[in-house]
C-alpha cells in the first residue's frame, strides 16, 4: 500500500487535466480559476469523490478547506487532511486564523505559497505546533515574484484574484531559503514540488531530516518543467515523498501509476528506491 504526500482531492469533479496548449503554470491557473467560477463544484464533494478514487493509498495528505474537515475527518479513514489556507492581507490572515482556531481534526496545515500568505498565518501555524505543508520552489514565475515583485504572477493575482494585490505585504525574503529556513523549526515540514531549488536550498533540507521535499512525477511533466533532480536530492540525503496532485494535472489519483511513470523518468535511480518514496514507513507520519 502506499501513501500519497499530496492531493488536492476538492479539485476531482474536473475529472481531467486542464487542456492548456503551452501547458504553463499561469495558464493552467487562469483555467482553474474560470471553471471554479462556472462549475460551482462543492468541494466537500469532491473531496468525497477523489477519495473513492485513491484505490491503494494506505493514507493521503490533503489540502482541503477548513469548513469540510471536522465534517469529513470521521468518514474517511486514513485521509490527512491539512488546512489549505492563504491570505495575503493582515485582515485576511485575521480571518483565517479564526477559522483554523476551530478545526478540531486537522493533520497539519497547508499554507498555500509565499506569494498568498501573510507573515501572520505563517507565525500562527509555527506557533501551532503543528505539521505545515507549502508549495515552494514551484515555478519560475513564482521565483520571479520572490526576487524582483514583478512578473506574470504579479499581474495573474491582480487581474485574476485582487487588483489591489501587493507583494510587498507578504513576501518576507527573497529567495525559498528565507522560507525554509523559517518554517524549519515546525515539527514537520512538506515543501510541496521544490522544482527550482538551489543547491545551497538542498543542502539545507538534507540537513533537516523533518523537512521533506514532495515530488509529484506526472503533474511535472504535465507542466513541462525542467528535469526533476531527484537523483542529487536523494544523494544529498534529502527525504523525498511522492504525490499524485490534482486530477487538474494528473490523469488519476492511483499512486502505483505515479511510482511506475516516476521509475520511467528517473533511470538512474533504483526502482526498489523510488518504491519507497510513496510508502507510509517511508513517510514517517
Amino acid at each position: 500500500m502506499y501513501f500519497n504526500a499530496h492531493a488536492h482531492l476538492n479539485l476531482s469533479q474536473i475529472g481531467s487535466p486542464i487542456i492548456c496548449e503551452d501547458r504553463s503554470f499561469l495558464e493552467w491557473a487562469t483555467q482553474l480559476i474560470i471553471w471554479k467560477q462556472q462549475a460551482a463544484p462543492r468541494e466537500e464533494e469532491g473531496i468525497k469523490l477523489g477519495y473513492s478514487q485513491l484505490g491503494n493509498s494506505d493514507a493521503i495528505i490533503d489540502f482541503a478547506p477548513i469548513g469540510c474537515i471536522d465534517k469529513l475527518a470521521e468518514e474517511l479513514p486514513n485521509w490527512l487532511p491539512f488546512c489549505a489556507v492563504l491570505g495575503w492581507r493582515a485582515e485576511y490572515a485575521e480571518q483565517a486564523i479564526r477559522q483554523l482556531s476551530q478545526v478540531k481534526k486537522a493533520a497539519g496545515i497547508a499554507l498555500h505559497a509565499p506569494y498568498s500568505v501573510h507573515p501572520e498565518l505563517i507565525g500562527y501555524a509555527i506557533n501551532k505546533k503543528v505539521p505545515i505543508s507549502i508549495h515552494l520552489a514551484e515555478t519560475l514565475e513564482e521565483l520571479e515574484l520572490l526576487r524582483c515583485r514583478t512578473g506574470a504572477m504579479l499581474e495573474l493575482h491582480k487581474t485574476r484574484m485582487d487588483r489591489y494585490y501587493n507583494p510587498a505585504n507578504i513576501l518576507l525574503g527573497y529567495q525559498p531559503l528565507d522560507y525554509l529556513k523559517l518554517l524549519s523549526v515546525a515539527p514537520r515540514v512538506f515543501i510541496v514540488h521544490g522544482n527550482y531549488l538551489e543547491d545551497n536550498e538542498l543542502k539545507f533540507l538534507a540537513e533537516h531530516p523533518h523537512m521533506s521535499v514532495v515530488y509529484c512525477p506526472r503533474s511535472h511533466f504535465y507542466f513541462r518543467h525542467k528535469p526533476y533532480p531527484l537523483k542529487k536530492m536523494l544523494d544529498l540525503g534529502v527525504k523525498v515523498l511522492l504525490g499524485t496532485d490534482s486530477l487538474a494535472s494528473a490523469p488519476n489519483l492511483n499512486m502505483a501509476d505515479e511510482v511506475a511513470f516516476c521509475i520511467k523518468q528517473h533511470p538512474d535511480v533504483k526502482a526498489d528506491i523510488i518504491h519507497n518514496l510513496a510508502t507510509r514507513e517511508n513517510a514517517d507520519f
